[in-house]
């Protein structure tokens, strides 16, 4: 009876221990199945981790683009700021040429055709001096006609600073919101 109860301990240990190893497999099984939903957060996290990463550098370099632009932006004021002090010499110098012819036509106005006649020993002088007058006058046109369209370039150019101004107000306010997303 012995060798019999001996047979049914061991077969009762047995099975003892393979339900124990079923329940192990069983728990391994679950932390098998834990373990690969843990790497699929895992790498879901890396995922949104690598794509925060990547959206970061990409507001980076917007930042940069946008300095660049506001860059651009300021040269270009400078450059039409000089345009506009050139422009603004050369109307000077015309207007200043315009007065000059200006004072000429009223000097000879002052003095009457007879007078003029009188003074020159010959007639052709007279001729030559009427001549002179002529010319004058076309080049007070001519003058005037520059002076016109010097007006004209500085008013576009001023048009184009204003433009450039607001340009880079604009340029300032997306930096402005770019380094406030990038704080976030």
């Amino acid at each position: 009876t012995q060798s019999v109860f001996a047979l049914t301990d061991k077969e009762q240990v047995k099975k003892e221990l393979e339900e124990q190893m079923r329940q192990l497999r069983e728990q391994i099984g679950q932390y098998e199945n834990q373990i690969g939903q843990n790497r699929q957060k895992a790498r879901s996290l890396e995922n949104e981790i690598n794509l925060i990463e990547n959206q970061i550098e990409k507001l980076k370099l917007e930042i940069r683009e946008t300095d660049v632009a506001i860059q651009q932006s300021d040269l270009n004021i400078n450059y039409v700021q000089k345009d506009i002090e050139t422009t603004q010499e050369k109307a000077d110098q015309k207007k200043t040429l315009l007065s000059e012819y200006i004072r000429l036509i009223n000097q000879y106005d002052q003095e009457s055709l007879l007078e003029i006649i009188l003074e020159k020993e010959k007639f052709s002088d007279f001729f030559e001096e009427v001549n002179a007058l002529e010319i004058i006058q076309t080049k007070v046109y001519d003058v005037l006609g520059e002076i016109l369209a010097f007006k004209s370039e500085l008013e576009d150019n001023k048009q184009t600073l204003e433009n450039e101004k607001e340009e880079q107000a604009q340029l300032r306010a997306l930096q402005e919101l770019q380094k406030n997303t990038a704080r976030r």
